[in-house]
């Protein structure tokens, strides 16, 4: 038996501000195009979906590929292979806040013999806001906005992103110093965002952007979510991790920092080349961590 002992500093924590903002937007280019298989039918055809090609192309590329829109007998189909992945990120300047917002987790009573016996939980999903005074080019294809020769069209498809952010954490000895969060935000989309113009008079005010967005839960593969179960994490799929710097009582975690190089990219060192900035996916975070674990 022993009593209770308030820490003087480590819960005095507080957690402020958002910086060194990054954008991963979703890369679908085209990278070739294959053969169908297995070759479509009369019942499985899909507008849109599959392509034929003709013999009118260039000397490097002899083919040029069309959409078809209607199924035909005894016709060669090819589908595309994109890259489909997460692009190389880029810093996105400007941020002024980034809001998460959990949804969901809401209790339904269930009744029975005049009492309540069970409660069930919804499921729980992440929304937020971004705002800022600017924004990168890359966002505007998550923005529902196609841009050429300085000519933006409006109302376009909305391609998903990522974002990773870092927080600052202080306590009440050594203020903002104290340490910092990375936040790794997965497969959102953003929503139309109001934009107000107005006239400059004489409290002339910038314009603050402001997006909406809905995250997507990441799928954490069975063999990730038993080798972190074999370390005491039961796991379950998820739209954000969280990585701290230091634990409560200031002492440096041991993967933070592999995983902030790889998240924003490194520069050269050592006659060594540098690596682009990547989002590291649940399954990434996952087998780090159980690396780490197991070398102690």
């Amino acid at each position: 038996m022993s009593r209770l002992v308030w820490d003087k500093t480590s819960e005095r924590l507080y957690e402020t501000g958002v910086k060194n903002c990054a954008l991963y937007p979703w890369d679908d280019t085209i990278i070739s195009y294959k053969e169908a298989d297995p070759k479509p039918t009369e019942n499985t055809f899909s507008n849109g979906e599959y392509y034929t090609r003709s013999g009118s192309g260039t000397k490097e590329d002899p083919y040029v590929y069309a959409k078809a829109n209607s199924f035909t007998a005894n016709t060669d189909y090819y589908v595309v292979d994109k890259k489909g992945a997460y692009g190389k990120g880029v810093a996105w300047n400007g941020i002024t806040a980034v809001n998460e917002t959990p949804t969901g987790a809401e209790a339904t009573d269930l009744y029975a013999d005049d009492m309540k016996y069970l409660s069930l939980l919804s499921a729980e999903e992440l929304e937020g806001t971004i705002e800022a005074y600017m924004y990168p080019d890359e966002f505007e294809q998550c923005d529902g906005s196609a841009t050429k020769d300085g000519i933006t069209f409006g109302q376009q498809s909305r391609k998903q992103f990522c974002l990773a952010y870092i927080t600052t954490v202080g306590n009440d000895v050594d203020n903002n110093d104290f340490g910092e969060k990375l936040h790794l935000l997965y497969n959102a989309k953003a929503s139309p965002s109001e934009r107000a113009y107005a006239t400059i008079n004489d409290s002339p005010e910038a314009i603050t952007f402001s997006w909406s967005l809905k995250a997507t839960k990441e799928k954490i593969s069975d063999a990730m979510k038993t080798a972190v179960k074999a370390i005491g994490i039961d796991l379950k799929d998820t739209a954000l991790i969280t990585i701290s710097k230091k634990d409560k009582k200031g002492d440096l975690t041991k993967h933070y920092d592999e995983i902030y190089n790889a998240v924003f990219g490194t520069d050269g060192e050592n006659g060594e080349d540098g690596k682009d900035p990547k989002m590291l996916m649940p399954d990434d975070i996952c087998k780090i961590l159980t690396r780490t674990n197991s070398d102690g």
